[in-house]
């Protein structure tokens, strides 16, 4: 729970194959199927139902989510991303692309970890750039504003254009209550 009373959810769905049903956790070396972490308000919208139509509902009170402001700070280098690069991409299961495509793709998977002891690293981003540190890659990710909990890591896999005679990219991590790169 963070300051102020904004709650958080961590839902993953197992496969029956895992052996995840029998407790907490997994069966060894199984993973989730998908995770989602959500964010509420302990106090809820007001819905002014009086006054709703068949497209607009107005609200009688608002949720209050300045709490999200007060998340404790990540401080320089909790928040940390390492990734290593495969060579050319093809179209995948998460991104299927016309066989047209023109770009010369890279396949891309970035480890990202959350080292801090009690702060949610929220709104995780990731950003492919260009050695320079100006130019944004134009970066296909499988996933991209997630949460981290507190000593969570997790792999996410990317396509970007470039050649591979460029110099490597670094990949940059934002996240709702601190900015770094890696």
């Amino acid at each position: 729970r963070a300051a102020g009373g904004v709650a958080f959810l961590r839902l993953s769905l197992w496969s029956a194959d895992s052996g995840a049903w029998a407790g907490a956790g997994a069966g060894a070396g199984a993973a989730p199927l998908a995770t989602g972490t959500f964010w509420q308000p302990v106090e809820q919208d007001v819905v002014n139902w009086s006054q709703c139509n068949f497209y607009r509902c107005n609200l009688t009170s608002a949720a209050d989510l300045t709490a999200l402001l007060a998340m404790p700070a990540m401080g320089a280098g909790v928040v940390t991303a390492e990734a290593s690069f495969h060579g050319p991409a093809e179209p995948t299961d998460w991104y299927p692309l016309p066989p047209s495509h023109v770009l010369p793709l890279t396949a891309v998977t970035v480890r990202v970890s959350n080292t801090a002891k009690s702060a949610v690293a929220f709104q995780t981003r990731l950003r492919l750039m260009a050695a320079d540190g100006w130019t944004e890659l134009l970066t296909l990710w499988e996933d991209n504003y997630f949460s981290l909990l507190p000593g969570e890591s997790r792999e996410v896999r990317a396509m970007a254009a470039r050649l591979e005679t460029d110099p490597e990219p670094v990949v940059e991590v934002q996240t709702w209550n601190a900015q770094l790169a890696a």
